[in-house]
């Protein structure tokens, strides 16, 4: 659950790169859960829509997040760009070439969102 919380703040703030600079931060939450319907996954935007997630949003300046990452990880994205896709049904990787899909990391073959969703379960599967 940590993982997926993150991954939603890194999307979020990734959103949040094309805001101006002097922008004030905001949150998203119940009242305004559409503005973050095509950037989270599915049943983050229904715990949103419920009340029980809420995310503080703020502008990032995109040199600062550039460099949080090493060179070798950006040479690798620009090599990998458009390679994969997510594979709904198990919720990992597909490699669109191939058209093979691997499930994500925990999974155990099964889709981990289903999994931990349907469960209420606070912390990822081993």
């Amino acid at each position: 659950m940590q993982l997926c919380m993150r991954l939603c703040a890194a999307i979020l703030a990734a959103g949040a790169l094309t805001a101006a600079a002097e922008e004030q931060p905001w949150t998203l939450e119940a009242s305004n859960w559409e503005k973050g319907k095509d950037l989270l996954p599915e049943p983050v935007v229904k715990r949103l829509q419920k009340g029980e997630y809420w995310f503080k949003v703020v502008s990032a300046d995109p040199s600062r997040f550039h460099h949080n990452y090493s060179q070798a990880f950006w040479d690798a994205s620009e090599k990998n760009a458009g390679r994969y896709g997510l594979d709904e049904k198990t919720c990992g990787l597909k490699d669109k070439a191939r058209r093979t899909s691997r499930p994500a990391a925990g999974s155990r073959g099964t889709s981990p969102w289903r999994a931990r969703w349907a469960a209420g379960a606070a912390r990822p599967s081993r």
